[in-house]
């Protein structure tokens, strides 16, 4: 008997986070992919099929947050697309999954996206009415949104006052 795919799949997951925690994004985000090559695909832990156990259960969790961190990585590198196509994977999975929102709604506002940024960060504010980060993000679109309309302003009065 060998070594079951999903331990494989943790120790390399626990690994990465240890690469991350040192600021080692790059050679995190390697292990997170060793990680997912244990894992069943994305598609049969979506369709249920393996989900109903608790092998199952266990390869989703390990899953998401693998995916997660790389995506965290990502963001960490300002590798902004990358990130919200990692975290548009991870809410495939999981729709409320907040770190996945979070970490897209940043990245969206980083592309400059402020409306898309506020409806995803709004969604996640919903679901963790009382993260900070969340809220301090929304609030820094707002007062974004609100500099920029001055500066419209301001701009216009040179042109036209």
């Amino acid at each position: 008997q060998g070594t079951d795919p999903l331990d494989v799949a943790e120790s390399l997951r626990e690994i990465g986070n240890k690469q991350f925690k040192e600021g080692l994004y790059e050679d995190a985000v390697k292990f997170y992919r060793k990680a997912k090559a244990f894992l069943p695909s994305a598609a049969k832990i979506s369709e249920g099929g393996a989900a109903d156990d608790d092998n199952g259960k266990r390869a989703r969790a390990c899953l998401i947050a693998v995916s997660s961190n790389a995506a965290a990585c990502k963001m960490k590198q300002g590798d902004h697309d990358t990130c919200i196509e990692m975290c548009d994977g991870i809410l495939e999975l999981d729709a409320e999954n907040i770190k996945a929102l979070y970490r897209k709604g940043v990245c969206l506002r980083a592309n400059s996206a402020l409306s898309d940024a506020e409806a995803i960060l709004r969604k996640a504010a919903e679901l963790a009415p009382d993260d900070k980060a969340i809220t301090k993000e929304i609030g820094s679109i707002l007062k974004e949104r609100k500099e920029a309309k001055e500066k419209e302003k301001m701009l216009a009065k040179k042109m036209f006052g």
